[in-house]
């Protein structure tokens, strides 16, 4: 039984990647769809996830109910080789887009210039855990898996920049338990 803690957030703070993290859980939503046919095959072409956490995420994500191991979605730290040449290792990582723009080469010697295709674990970790303070995600401890909540099922429904989309960010941050200590 892991032992984590959920609360105050550090790091993560736009509210389109919070949908996209819990959207991702939800089977053939439009991010769970871009996760599995564009960046994790964006991410393999330029070596940037190994094959098998490829292939781990690409089943997760086929799955109709979507559980994933807390270590599966937020990844692991870049160890001894460094965060700049660390590569993707968690599901919730690729899913958010880095801050800088990168250089990247396939096999066949051509190069893209795009901003980094995923993020820290550290951001990862902040954006799961704001997701689960939220009520938009589930946290089974005694498994430490993570999985959509009828809350967040009802954010990955709504349209992107719509009115529905902010009066559901409004109602669902009061619950944000920071928010309400200070209210």
């Amino acid at each position: 039984m892991a032992r984590r803690t959920f609360g105050w957030i550090q790091n993560p703070g736009k509210l389109a990647n919070l949908k996209k993290t819990v959207s991702v859980f939800k089977y053939n939503s439009k991010y769970n769809v871009w996760l599995r046919e564009v960046r994790l095959p964006l991410l393999k072409k330029y070596h940037l996830i190994s094959n098998d956490d490829y292939l781990k995420f690409s089943e997760a994500l086929s799955n109709e109910i979507i559980t994933a191991e807390y270590m599966v979605l937020k990844g692991k730290g870049a160890g001894k080789q460094g965060r700049t040449n660390a590569i993707c290792t968690g599901l919730i990582q690729a899913t958010i887009d880095g801050q800088q723009d990168k250089v990247y080469r396939d096999d066949t010697g051509a190069t893209t210039t795009i901003k980094k295709p995923y993020t820290d674990d550290w951001t990862a970790e902040g954006f799961l855990r704001w997701a689960i303070s939220c009520g938009l995600l589930i946290y089974d401890g005694k498994n430490d898996t993570c999985s959509l909540s009828e809350l967040g099922e009802e954010l990955a429904n709504t349209t992107d920049g719509s009115t529905e989309e902010r009066e559901f960010f409004t109602k669902s941050l009061l619950s944000y338990p920071p928010v309400c200590r200070v209210l």
